[in-house]
């Protein structure tokens, strides 16, 4: 069976790299240009939502601040602000309206942030049953929205990864790769961008839910789960050895899953 996904991956990898190319699409918003991005620093810092981001403490935060920053989707949640909110499309509309009243609070007081989502988001929004979340940003993020070309693929066997991160490396420069989450994505911006140093903060991966109060306490976090394609987990594991010699990855909780393949960030002084 591992032969069969294998060559299934490697026709399906090389078949969405040139549908990539051969995507056009005529969005009424600005595209992200990942080579124009001009990082403050040499580190970053990538935020989930995982019950561990509690752990951290407004002097972490004050470090932090002076690097680079990237939270997700539902990150928008807590106080510190990133130097850059990713998002996805967000299903529910109550879900939504949650996400987007705390995206309203910060808009006016942190006008430098910048909100980034990708292509296939914007995809999304055309369907009927996210009409909502495509009349909000219409309203409320038109002039500051981003997109990024996304270059998104299935990844069946872990056997196929490096040729996955070779098809990768040598046509998407300018776009951003996508396997099971946005967490795949935030990882590929910063090795895209040369950073040396990556900490990895609330990506717990369990069953422990989100820093805020969720239906998701008690269930695995589903990029995590056992399916017909590779947890987040494998892929994440390969790209920590992939890079181990460029990058300095770092969990910044040792109650995270990933703290068996990453050592615990204490630089905080």
């Amino acid at each position: 069976m591992n032969n069969v996904s294998f060559i299934i991956d490697i026709y399906d990898h090389t078949r969405r790299v040139l549908k990539y190319f051969l995507r056009f699409n005529n969005y009424p918003y600005k595209l992200f240009k990942i080579s124009r991005y001009v990082p403050k620093s040499k580190k970053i810092f990538i935020f989930g939502t995982g019950k561990s981001i509690l752990e951290l403490n407004q002097n972490h935060f004050q470090h932090i601040k002076q690097f680079d920053s990237i939270g997700l989707n539902f990150f928008v949640l807590h106080n510190f602000i990133p130097t850059i909110y990713m998002f996805e499309y967000i299903s529910g509309e109550d879900r939504f309206q949650y996400w987007a009243s705390e995206v309203e609070k910060k808009l006016s007081k942190h006008p430098t942030t910048l909100y980034v989502t990708s292509e296939l988001t914007l995809k999304f929004l055309k369907k009927p049953q996210y009409k909502y979340m495509q009349r909000w940003i219409k309203t409320h993020l038109s002039d500051k929205l981003l997109y990024h070309k996304l270059f998104y693929t299935i990844v069946r066997t872990k056997q196929s990864l490096p040729y996955l991160i070779f098809l990768n490396n040598t046509f998407i420069n300018n776009g951003l790769i996508h396997i099971k989450g946005s967490l795949s994505t935030a990882i590929d911006f910063a090795i895209k961008k040369k950073f040396e140093t990556i900490v990895l903060c609330g990506i717990d991966l369990d069953d422990r839910g989100h820093f805020f109060p969720s239906d998701d306490e008690g269930k695995m976090h589903a990029t995590n789960l056992p399916s017909k394609t590779i947890k987040i987990e494998e892929y994440l594991k390969f790209i920590f050895n992939k890079y181990s010699n460029k990058i300095n990855f770092f969990i910044s909780s040792e109650s995270s899953t990933l703290a068996k393949y990453l050592p615990l960030y204490q630089e905080w002084n």
